[in-house]
């Protein structure tokens, strides 16, 4: 083949790609162009009660609640409840989760000593059908597509006092014999251990302390803290967000074991290029004090720290999405974090290659809450970069070949953007009707917490709760690596109550829900309030008017 038609070829090639991937860009325009219209069916506020997360019965068209007494089942049509289930004498609720006929409650031990458990009850009756032990604080619990799996999140966090830091764990539970013959695994991370040095070479952040271990630092499965579970489409893999560690871990369900942990990297808050359209689209604003929404390029870093997680498989690719809330630690005898200005005061000093003009202005940088643990590149003392926590953003994450999650998406700065434009009272504020605007700038700006992924007619959507800010983003996934912002659902105010703090959400498709249209349910956890909302596209309710 001579030289000239090895170029037309590829030449043609590259026209074919280039006409394909146009004409996808095309038919994603069209599909995203009509407007996705949310109307509100009901709220449900219960004084006695706070709420956080949300489970749907589709068989029963009903609702469970995480609440401080309890679980609340509520009527999927009128937010109304229909009856309760007591939390165990010195234990609360941290989740729920529903398969199968049957609903399963995660019992975290108030004293945090004590290990927790794991509560099944019947769904229509609410009756208590059988009981496992868990790890130390079950934050989290989710049954496999298939119904043969519950897992559940250890997070394991120490005592105020850093005096007791347990080691986290996955409860698994094999339901494959029925729940009477249920194989329980407690799934640790003790293997990790001799790997401490190598993981945080790898960006993972092991920093906590300890007062039994000689060198005084926390192993590897006391450290990790397992917050949310992704459970992949065929049930085989399961991806546990590992928050404060700016991790990943992925768990082999066959096998029952831990397989990999992935450290999930730093944002580039300076610039950041989208992998996959090449657009700049980062920035943050830094500060409390800069007069309001004052989104810039900082030459700081900042870790992911995801809390939510999604997975879909769209071709044949397996996808994560990740809520990049970000989390410090703040306990009595132990705090990662300090202002910028305040680095000197822990001994810290900045490298000269930083303009440190940035970090004593409380205008700039000098009120940005950062990491005094981590930013010293070469280990010669001071720091190299200045890392704050939570990219403040979702992003896709696309598994390749070797299993590893690559960045294909980041949101960059649309959450702030989109705020300061749409609901500027609540840009960057706290998660509390009073608060005042640009609040939180200097700590985690609106933490994205929770994420979930649905179809609303031919669309399948990414919908963000934003804990502090408040409300929730919607996001069209028809495209993996080309999300389109659709709406943002900002914090319903009526009757004097304001939506504040969006902890769960949940999505119901239309053939599950009783008004057969897709409905969005999210737990509002400061405010004590759930509120449904019914979508529809603007094209459907036309066409269906005609």
């Amino acid at each position: 083949m001579s030289y000239q038609r090895t170029i037309r070829l590829q030449n043609n090639t590259c026209i074919a790609y280039t006409l394909a991937a146009a004409w996808m860009l095309f038919q994603f325009a069209s599909a995203s162009a009509d407007e996705l219209a949310a109307k509100v069916l009901w709220r449900t506020f219960l004084e006695e009660s706070s709420c956080e997360i949300v489970c749907c019965d589709p068989q029963q068209r009903q609702l469970f609640v995480t609440t401080a007494q309890g679980i609340n089942q509520l009527d999927a049509l009128t937010g109304n409840r229909v009856r309760s289930i007591a939390a165990p004498k010195n234990f609360h609720s941290t989740s729920v989760a529903w398969s199968q006929g049957k609903i399963a409650v995660a019992w975290a031990a108030d004293d945090k000593h004590q290990r927790g458990k794991i509560g099944f009850y019947d769904a229509k009756s609410c009756q208590e059908l059988a009981t496992f032990s868990a790890g130390f604080l079950p934050d989290m619990v989710t049954f496999s597509p298939h119904g043969k799996y519950l897992l559940a999140a250890n997070e394991g966090e120490p005592t105020d006092d850093y005096q007791f830091d347990p080691q986290a764990s996955i409860t698994v539970l094999d339901l494959s014999q029925g729940l009477a013959s249920a194989d329980l695994h407690e799934v640790g991370f003790q293997q990790f251990n001799p790997q401490r040095d190598k993981l945080r070479e790898q960006g993972v952040l092991l920093t906590g302390p300890s007062s039994t271990h000689p060198d005084g630092q926390a192993t590897v499965a006391e450290d990790l803290e397992p917050e949310f579970i992704a459970i992949g489409p065929n049930s085989k893999r399961a991806w546990i967000t590992l928050q404060e560690n700016n991790a990943v871990a992925e768990l082999d369900l066959e096998h029952a074991r831990i397989a990999s942990i992935h450290p999930w990297g730093l944002k580039n808050f300076r610039h950041l290029i989208n992998p996959s359209d090449h657009s700049e689209t980062t920035g943050l604003d830094a500060s409390d004090v800069d007069g309001g929404s004052k989104v810039r390029h900082w030459p700081v870093l900042g870790f992911y720290q995801p809390d939510g997680i999604a997975v879909f498989e769209e071709g044949g690719t397996t996808y994560l999405l990740t809520a990049n809330e970000g989390e410090t630690r703040d306990y009595l005898q132990y705090s990662d974090h300090c202002p910028a200005t305040e680095l000197g005061k822990y001994g810290l000093a900045l490298d000269r290659s930083l303009d440190a003009r940035y970090f004593l202005h409380p205008s700039q940088l000098g009120h940005l809450h950062v990491s005094k643990v981590s930013g010293d590149m070469d280990n010669d003392g001071d720091l190299d970069a200045l890392h704050c926590f939570g990219a403040r953003s979702f992003s896709v994450w696309q598994i390749n070949a070797k299993g590893v999650p690559q960045l294909a998406y980041d949101s960059g700065v649309d959450f702030e953007q989109i705020t300061a434009h749409e609901a500027a009272d609540r840009f960057n504020a706290d998660s509390s009707p009073d608060s005042l605007p640009d609040q939180r700038s200097s700590k985690r700006g609106p933490e994205p917490e929770s994420i979930v992924i649905g179809q609303v007619g031919k669309h399948r959507l990414a919908m963000v709760g934003l804990e502090r800010t408040g409300g929730v983003m919607i996001y069209d996934l028809s495209l993996p690596t080309y999300p389109k912002f659709l709406k943002y659902l900002p914090p319903l105010h009526e009757d004097g109550i304001m939506d504040c703090g969006p902890e769960g959400l949940v999505l119901i498709p239309a053939k599950s829900s009783p008004t057969g249209k897709p409905l969005l349910i999210i737990c509002n956890e400061k405010s004590g309030t759930t509120t449904a909302y019914e979508f529809e596209w603007e094209f459907d309710r036309v066409a269906a008017s005609r």
